[in-house]
């Protein structure tokens, strides 16, 4: 038989991946001791420090001497409680989990004690106890997490990113419990400090960003067992993935992507290909209608009907879009006659990796670096026009040509870009302020050092708000916050082998979103300089994909379609 602690660490590894993991589980059992006010500190990204105070109701110090072993729990008792969850945390794991895997410390008191009491815990035993002065609640303290399993302590990633990953957890539970008083702090200051707001909307701002805030519509649909509410976006507001999009189930966040996909399908035309809104999906369900325990970090749920609550989820989104559209067209109709202004609509029908460093940059530019094929070309070009366009029509060297526009642009950008030494920055007249999720701020950061290396210039304006003050001179066209965000939703989406992969996938992102696209009308002079350059390229006829750029016809070959 395993020792019991082996076994401690084995579960712990299902329950605790990082320090977002561990302040999850504590901020759980925070909201269901009924806490209005939670403070989560944090020191060297978690790695060091992590506490959680509470004002809920405490333990009393015959509870807190087992609270921390395995599977012990005040949140069910029977086997039929399982099939009927109300809380958050329900299976007496956490603090065990966490426990086997750090240096604890528990101080609580509930109401019915004159005063608390502390325990240390390390190594799965309690090695010190005593009495302490304290308020009714309870503060958590994970020290030193990892350092009995040093594996896992290697693959944590650096402070940043693992802070970023905290934020991400804090703002989850700061969406889901707007009557709740929630501060997140580290040893450098205050991150997030979001008080109880009567006005919900009002209260999301610290959380979401006021440009995010301010495009929200509220909504609300019920439908047979099924009630939805929250808020979606405008159909103006439209981000290149999916972070944005928070669902809940009886207020306990979760993960499905076939909910997000029926959410952004909701909008229809009003969304872009590969776009999404922002969205706030909370699904209130009876408890015995979803299995909250599918999964060992509970991000995952099972409902019993998962059909009924994805067609709940569209009708309420479809009739919010309607709605608003409704709403604009009266709008533009009462501007055009000169009269008052109207209201938003509420719906209310009845009826949710490895970094890249500067050494491995520098390595990658000394091996890849790409030399053209010649330096001036010695090609007779005449450009003929564009098609649809998206093709240029040209007559080289006694060949007709026909370009995919975009392909070429994309060839000659990433040819520019790989030759690290020789890429130039274009300073932006007005830089540019984006928020980020914490999803994009982990890429940001672990992007960061590469990124500059090719030209942006990024500054710190928060700790999710950024100023990008230059971009590489071959991509002035992705000075804007929208194409910002594209690359950085790509990178983070991407699976990647090594280091070598990341950079190559950085500057295919960056060569793809900077290029001309199909669609686009080019100038002859225009259409001249893409072959100029595309010739100038080591290895012209493709794309960085790998698609072809260009399609050659000889006269011979037009002969013959033509039955010459």
């Amino acid at each position: 038989m395993l020792s019991e602690e082996l076994i401690g660490k084995i579960a712990a590894g299902e329950v605790v991946e990082n320090p977002a993991s561990v302040v999850k589980e504590l901020v759980e059992n925070a909201i269901d001791a009924g806490a209005t006010e939670i403070g989560v500190e944090i020191e060297d990204g978690g790695k060091k420090k992590i506490k959680v105070m509470d004002n809920g109701c405490g333990m009393s110090a015959e509870d807190a001497r087992i609270a921390w072993q395995r599977h012990t729990t005040s949140k069910i008792a029977s086997p039929d409680d399982l099939f009927a969850i109300r809380t958050l945390g329900f299976r007496g794991e956490a603090l065990a989990s966490i426990a086997a895997v750090s240096r604890l410390t528990i101080l609580t008191r509930d109401e019915n004690s004159d005063a608390g009491i502390e325990l240390q815990i390390e190594n799965l035993q309690i090695k010190s106890e005593r009495i302490v002065g304290m308020n009714r609640g309870t503060t958590v303290i994970v020290s030193d997490l990892f350092y009995n399993t040093p594996a896992r302590l290697k693959h944590l990633k650096s402070e940043r990113v693992e802070l970023l990953r905290i934020m991400d957890v804090v703002v989850r539970y700061a969406i889901a419990y707007p009557e709740i008083a929630l501060r997140f702090s580290t040893e450098k200051g205050t991150v997030l400090n979001k008080k109880p707001e009567s006005d919900e909307r009002a209260g999301l701002v610290p959380v979401l960003g006021l440009e995010n805030a301010k495009a929200l519509i509220p909504v609300r649909w019920v439908k047979g067992s099924v009630e939805i509410r929250g808020f979606i976006s405008k159909p103006d507001v439209q981000k290149p993935s999916s972070d944005h999009i928070y669902l809940y189930v009886n207020k306990r966040w979760f993960y499905s992507k076939t909910i997000v996909n029926a959410v952004r399908d909701a909008y229809g035309e009003h969304l872009m290909k590969g776009k999404y809104p922002v969205a706030l999906i909370f699904i209130q369900i009876p408890y015995n209608e979803v299995d909250v325990n599918v999964h060992p970090a509970k991000t995952e749920v099972r409902f019993a009907d998962e059909r009924a609550v994805i067609e709940t989820v569209i009708a309420c989104v479809r009739a919010a879009i309607k709605k608003e559209m409704e709403y604009h067209q009266i709008m533009r109709e009462v501007h055009e006659i000169g009269e008052g202004k109207g209201k938003l609509p509420v719906v209310e029908t009845f009826t949710e990796k490895t970094s890249v460093t500067r050494e491995a940059i520098a390595e990658y530019s000394a091996q890849h670096r790409s030399e053209p094929a010649i330096e001036e070309p010695q090609k007779k070009i005449r450009v003929l026009g564009q098609v649809l366009n998206a093709y240029i029509v040209a007559e080289v060297d006694g060949e007709l040509l026909l370009v995919d526009q975009h392909a070429a642009c994309e060839r000659i950008a990433y040819e520019k870009l790989r030759n690290f030494e020789k890429v130039m920055k274009q300073n932006l007249l007005t830089p540019i302020v984006v928020e980020l999720s914490p999803k994009e701020a982990r890429t940001l950061v672990e992007f960061r050092e590469l990124l500059t290396s090719l030209g942006f210039e990024i500054e710190e304006f928060g700790t999710r708000t950024f100023t990008v003050r230059s971009v590489p001179a071959v991509g002035s066209a992705i000075a804007t916050k929208e194409s910002f965000r594209e690359i950085l939703a790509d990178l983070s989406e991407g699976k990647f082998r090594d280091a070598e992969d990341r950079i190559e996938a950085v500057l295919k992102t960056i060569a793809c979103k900077s290029s001309v696209k199909a669609g686009d009308p080019l100038s002859f002079e225009k259409m001249y300089d893409i072959l100029k350059q595309l010739y100038r390229c080591a290895l012209p006829d493709n794309c960085p994909h790998g698609r072809p750029t260009v399609l050659r016809y000889t006269r011979k070959d037009l002969d013959r379609m033509f039955l010459r």
